[in-house]
């Protein structure tokens, strides 16, 4: 084989490899946590959406159970924080 052939070598390849391998290696755990905020941040806006919902419906029904709000959410949305 001509030592001027285009083309990459075993050992170029090898090295690629391995700095993607090592970047991923770092990408990953970061990740991870953006994935957690992300869920966090989602819960949170999602109870404050219940919560105005429940105001909401306080004023319409004349009540005045603040206090109640928790209870209220337990029985109706189960699912306000899907991820945990």
């Amino acid at each position: 084989m001509d030592k001027n052939s285009e083309g990459f070598t075993l050992v170029e390849l090898l090295i690629v490899i391995a700095i993607l391998a090592i970047i991923v290696a770092i990408a990953i755990p970061r990740l991870t946590g953006y994935k957690r905020l992300a869920e966090e941040r989602f819960c949170t806006a999602n109870r404050k959406t219940v919560e105005k919902m429940y105001n909401a419906f306080l004023l319409e029904n004349d009540m005045d159970n603040q206090s109640d709000f928790e209870q209220f959410l337990i029985e109706n949305f189960n699912q306000v924080c899907p991820a945990g």
